[in-house]
């Protein structure tokens, strides 16, 4: 499993029971392919309540999942990282057994497959970004459900919608924008730079037969683990599965052959060292026409493996290898970045995730345009956490001046008070600005 971000102290054992303190929020397609992933109910629950869900989350959920040491990463859950709260895996079951006990809604911890996860492990198989079915979207919007983003589309191998029929989108039609699974703000539905929304009506694309298949397949796991209640040794039982595949078509090599993979990488499967991703789980389904759930559910004999199919090789999201990019492609991205003006200016990583290339390499062989880049983008943070830090002061000194006229005495508590239901703001961060205004 990949190392996350969140160190492990912030993970306590939670003892005393948490009174219920939110809206009774049920969480949507419960039990069915399209089941709602947990960033996706934070979002929808930070809705419900009329806040931005980083306030949300640092209110409510923050002071029971992290040490008082650790609460001032709450960034650490947004953005990039938000990804590690969809499996089910140490920290997603923590959110959502702590969001259950807040919304007396017990089926909140059905969200994640601890199960699974926990046995698997599969974060790497996961979109770096959203994905969506724009069809779906307006479908849902016309029938006046809520949208929301399910589990099945955070997998990369799930390219399309299966209902609709049309490829899943991963980005906005107009500015090209991607978006984390959670962000500070609360999702509306549409872009947070252009404003357009998820689900307009812009040409869709159409799947090709191994995009459905693909689909279907992580379909059936998904919907398969949904109803999982009890813990159990899935990675012995893929191993042993793999095992007996592999004597059916004679051995390492040939399996390694049939499903385009390393042979060193099916040896290591085959000496228990290491576990398929679901990647190569998808190529192994692929291959011998076998649904992933029975590969983890029990013994298969030598009779499934009997039909074999071939795999493409050449398909880029079945592979956990980058592929490499042309230079004097990666080049063209980044001068043509530098020279159309955008508000916000990309970030370096940014650029890195739609080229898509690695930072690393951008920095060695680019040096140049990297650091236009970088410096153009530091400018605007720095330019934008200026103009925050004068918006939030003179704030502060309008609420110090409403405090005074009211008679009431000065202190940093009581214009906290009647300051946090207009700015949500942490009590460490106003004490600082309130101490700088007192001597400014």
């Amino acid at each position: 499993m990949q190392p996350t971000p969140f160190p492990s102290s912030a993970f306590p054992t939670q003892a005393a029971p948490v009174a219920s303190r939110c809206l009774p929020l049920p969480p949507c397609g419960l039990g069915r392919p399209l089941q709602e992933s947990l960033p996706s109910y934070i979002n929808r629950l930070a809705s419900v309540h009329a806040l931005p869900v980083s306030t949300f989350f640092s209110r409510e959920l923050v002071p029971l999942i992290a040490s008082p040491a650790d609460r001032s990463l709450v960034s650490n859950y947004f953005g990039n990282s938000s990804r590690y709260l969809l499996l089910g895996d140490r920290l997603a079951s923590k959110v959502a057994a702590h969001l259950a006990r807040l919304t007396a809604v017990p089926q909140v911890t059905a969200l994640v497959h601890r199960y699974l996860a926990g046995s698997l492990g599969w974060t790497r198989d996961l979109r770096g970004q959203v994905a969506w079915c724009p069809e779906c979207f307006v479908e849902w919007h016309q029938a006046g459900k809520p949208l929301y983003f399910p589990l099945l589309w955070a997998f990369r191998a799930t390219r399309c919608c299966l209902h609709h029929n049309v490829l899943l989108r991963d980005a906005c039609p107009d500015c090209s924008r991607h978006f984390s699974y959670l962000v500070g703000r609360t999702w509306k539905g549409d872009c947070f730079q252009c404003g357009r929304s998820f689900g307009d009506g812009s040409p869709v694309s159409m799947p090709t037969h191994i995009d459905v298949e693909s689909t279907r397949l992580v379909e059936g796991l998904v919907t398969w683990a949904a109803g999982l209640t009890a813990p159990a040794d899935f990675h012995s039982v893929l191993l042993s599965n793999v095992a007996a595949a592999a004597a059916a078509v004679g051995g390492a090599k040939p399996l390694s052959k049939a499903i385009v993979r390393s042979s060193t990488v099916v040896g290591f499967w085959l000496r228990r060292r290491q576990s398929p991703t679901l990647t190569s789980l998808l190529r192994l389904g692929l291959v011998f026409g076998v649904p992933l759930e029975d590969w983890l559910s029990g013994a298969m004999g030598p009779e499934r493996f009997q039909n074999v199919c071939p795999v493409p090789a050449t398909v880029p999201w079945l592979s956990d290898r980058v592929t490499s990019v042309p230079a004097a492609h990666v080049q063209d991205v980044l001068r043509l970045a530098l020279d159309q003006p955008a508000d916000p200016p990309p970030s370096l990583y940014a650029l890195a995730r739609t080229i898509p290339a690695s930072s690393s390499r951008l920095y060695r062989d680019f040096r140049e345009l990297t650091s236009q880049i970088v410096t153009r983008h530091w400018v605007y943070c720095a330019q934008r956490k200026k103009d925050y830090a004068a918006e939030l002061a003179a704030l502060v000194r309008g609420a110090i001046a409403e405090h005074r006229a009211s008679g009431l005495p000065l202190t940093a508590h009581g214009v906290f008070r009647h300051l946090g239901s207009r700015w949500p703001l942490s009590r460490r961060r106003f004490r600082d600005v309130f101490c700088k205004v007192r001597l400014t």
